[in-house]
């Protein structure tokens, strides 16, 4: 049964199917009452990788989420998608949810919301205080390596960063992702070589 206390944070998706889908199972273990995304899904189909969350969500827009009409349309079934800063009140707290970090240390000192969640950095980021600031990391994990999220527990005000996203799956499922990880990782790697090749070519002069 879901607990309303709990709240499932992520953010930073960047279409990658695999980790959004066992960060759903995940949340779906842990028995969370309700799912915030901190935004820059990208594509609209991370919908359907979502589809089985069975709680309450609520995202923001990211820099990077370029087809809100279409999010807003795939995401209807879930929940809303609002442009950032948006405030959420759920369980007697007030969640501002951001992407980017604009003028987070102010608005913590301004007493005026229970939890800031943001995203954006892809850096993990967690600030106790009147104001309990969370950024979960990168559930994407290309920039950093790490597909992480976060565990809030509104009774306690507390956060637990979670890792290990495939550590309940059964070894040949963990071989799977991690051979597909694989691969992504080797597209991105190529990807970043030809693009510093082309523009070594672009700059040098004749």
């Amino acid at each position: 049964m879901a607990k309303a206390h709990l709240v499932g944070l992520i953010t930073d998706t960047h279409d990658n199917k695999h980790a959004i889908e066992k960060a759903v199972a995940l949340f779906q273990a842990r028995d969370v009452g309700l799912v915030l995304h901190g935004g820059d899904y990208i594509a609209p189909f991370n919908a359907r990788w979502m589809a089985d969350l069975g709680v309450p969500f609520v995202g923001v827009f990211g820099n990077n989420d370029g087809e809100k009409f279409g999010l807003r349309a795939f995401f209807e079934a879930l929940g809303p998608i609002h442009r950032a800063p948006y405030v959420h009140e759920w369980e007697g707290k007030r969640v501002l949810m951001l992407h980017e970090p604009d003028e987070v240390d102010a608005l913590a000192q301004s007493g005026a919301y229970d939890v800031i969640f943001y995203g954006h950095t892809h850096e993990i980021d967690v600030r106790k205080g009147d104001t309990l600031v969370v950024n979960p990391g990168e559930a994407g994990g290309w920039m950093t390596g790490r597909e992480t999220v976060g565990i809030l527990d509104l009774n306690a005000m507390a956060v637990e960063i979670v890792e290990e996203l495939y550590s309940h799956l059964k070894e040949e499922e963990r071989s799977s992702v991690c051979a597909c990880r694989g691969t992504q990782e080797s597209f991105v790697s190529r990807t970043l070589t030809n693009v510093s090749q082309l523009a070594h070519v672009i700059t040098t002069p004749p």
